[in-house]
This record gives structure tokens, C-alpha cells and sequence, in this order.
């Protein structure tokens, strides 16, 4: 247990903040949706854990945030958030009951997860 705590760095701290700032700012953005925030190369690797295919992703760069202001690091991630719920034929904001995502715009058949959403999007023409 001492090697992990000894092992880390305060670079690691600042990405564990990074993560969760992240993830709360979706959150509250886009309320009920079931994000995933990975911290890669100090950077935010987000993923919308409720699509039905895997690998779908984005990311920011860490020049970018520290270039800019937080103004607009807070922008990135809501329109990025935002973006991958319209990509998902999903609307912007609370997710409700009868929410739920088949088919992802401009992902390959071989990409989905779930079967059921595989064949809809082949028959929709979407995958």
C-alpha cells in the first residue's frame, strides 16, 4: 500500500482533479447520462458509457486547456458532451425514461456492442 501512495505525484493529483471537474461539468450539463472521464497524457479522454458501441471517444489536449482560459475549457466539454448525444440521436440535455440510443451516426457495424442496436443501424443504413 505504501508504494502507491509513494509512486504517485502531484501531476497525478491534478489529473484525478482534472477527471472529476470533467465529469461533474457533464453532469450537471447533461444530467442522467452515464459518463466515463479517463485521464490520458494529462488530458481528458471522455466517453458516453450509455452508447451501444465501444471505442467512440474525446479527447482534449492538455496545450489546449492550458493555452486558453477556463471560460473555455468549460465550453469544450459541454459541446463536446453535446455533440456525442446528437451523434447518438439524443437531445442536449436531461436524459429521461424513454431515452435511449440504437444507432450512432458515422460508426461502423463492427463497432457495436450490443447486437440488438448492430442490426437496427444495418437496416437503417447507418452502419
Amino acid at each position: 500500500m505504501s508504494d502507491i501512495i509513494i509512486s504517485q505525484s502531484f501531476q497525478d493529483a491534478d489529473d484525478l482533479k482534472l477527471a472529476q471537474e470533467v465529469g461533474d461539468l457533464l453532469y450537471k450539463s447533461y444530467p442522467g447520462w452515464l459518463w466515463a472521464v479517463e485521464i490520458r497524457d494529462h488530458g481528458p479522454l471522455i466517453r458516453l458509457l450509455d452508447a451501444p458501441i465501444q471505442g467512440m471517444c474525446w479527447y482534449i489536449n492538455p496545450k489546449d486547456i492550458n493555452a486558453h482560459s477556463p471560460e473555455w475549457f468549460t465550453k469544450q466539454i459541454m459541446m463536446g458532451g453535446g455533440e456525442f448525444l446528437e451523434r447518438c440521436g439524443a437531445k442536449r440535455g436531461k436524459k429521461t425514461e424513454s431515452d435511449q440510443i440504437d444507432v450512432v451516426e458515422g460508426v461502423e457495424a463492427k463497432l457495436y456492442t450490443d447486437p440488438w442496436a448492430k442490426m437496427k443501424a444495418i437496416k437503417q443504413g447507418k452502419a
